[in-house]
């Protein structure tokens, strides 16, 4: 009698899939990596090379029990499946447990961290720059008052409120400028102001001109030098608004000469009060070089 037993008819094959083994697992893919070690289900091992590795945790989702079912030998599909529900369920929890932590943690953040202020931007005085000017008939300009620098009060010829000159040099320039008005009835008015930021220095002094009224009404024959000491390169530092009624007299091309030849010398050698003094009597001396017939009509007695 044979009594030798048949080993491969013995148990399961493993090269044969029975009913039940196949279908989708969470365990291997989302523990992945983990779950084929524990299988030994190597070519598992796939899904941590970059770019590919999404993809092969997919492919694992759907054949991982067809790997681990041929990666060992089992006693029935029945352990088979409690092992792999197992590893199912802690891969579920690993995700749930993962969004939970995930969640709290930022809604945690959101409580105990509220928005940052916005820091306003420091604003940084550009380096020195050569002085320009420019000179325009006085006209209205509309400007947002709210975001511009304030029109200082007009209470003399000089307007210093900076300190730039002391007193003797103020008075000074006041003795000259007012002698001038009485003989000419042209206003010749300076302003120095820190800077005009953020209005370019033109805006500026058009604004200042005619808050100021500076001039005869229906004349127009004001003229104002506003020098702001602290602009930057792109505001400009020196201004000559002329009125119309002067603008024959006192052109453009002769306030350029004024400023480059006569005040930026003086200014360049911190000689703010003789660089002033002596860009304002250039100015009178323009003024009173062209009999326009402005200056014939001012040149009468002022009424009494």
């Amino acid at each position: 009698m044979n009594t030798e037993l048949n080993i491969a008819s013995v148990g399961w094959n493993r090269n044969e899939v029975p009913e039940g083994v196949k279908g989708w697992s969470w365990g291997p893919f989302l523990l992945n990596w983990i779950w084929a070690i524990g299988n030994r289900t190597w070519i598992g091992l796939l899904v941590v090379i970059p770019y590919v590795g999404p993809l092969v945790a997919l492919w694992l989702g759907f054949k991982g029990r067809e790997l681990a079912w041929k990666a060992r030998e089992w006693e029935s599909v029945e352990e088979f499946d409690r092992v792999q529900k197992k590893w199912s369920r802690w891969g579920v929890g690993l995700l749930v447990g993962t969004l939970t932590f995930t969640a709290v943690g930022a809604i945690g953040f959101i409580l105990t961290h509220p928005s940052a202020q916005r820091k306003e931007a420091a604003v940084v005085a550009a380096p020195p720059a050569p002085v320009a000017t420019s000179t325009a008939p006085v006209k209205e300009v509309t400007v947002q008052a709210a975001s511009v620098a304030p029109v200082p009060h007009f209470s003399a010829h000089v307007n210093d409120s900076i300190d730039m000159l002391n007193a003797t040099q103020v008075s000074e320039l006041e003795a000259l400028l007012t002698d001038y008005e009485a003989r000419s009835r042209h206003q010749v008015a300076v302003l120095l102001v820190k800077s005009t930021f953020p209005e370019h220095i033109d805006e500026y002094s058009l604004r200042v001109a005619n808050a100021w009224g500076l001039g005869r009404k229906n004349v127009n024959d004001g003229v104002l030098l506003v020098v702001a000491a602290e602009n930057p390169r792109d505001l400009k530092r020196i201004r000559i608004s002329v009125g119309s009624g002067l603008a024959s007299a006192l052109t453009e091309e002769k306030s350029l000469e004024i400023m480059r030849n006569v005040l930026a010398p003086k200014f360049s050698r911190h000689e703010f009060g003789e660089g002033l003094g002596a860009g304002v009597r250039a100015i009178v001396a323009a003024l009173d070089e062209k009999d326009s017939p402005v200056t014939q009509n001012a040149s009468q007695p002022l009424p009494q």
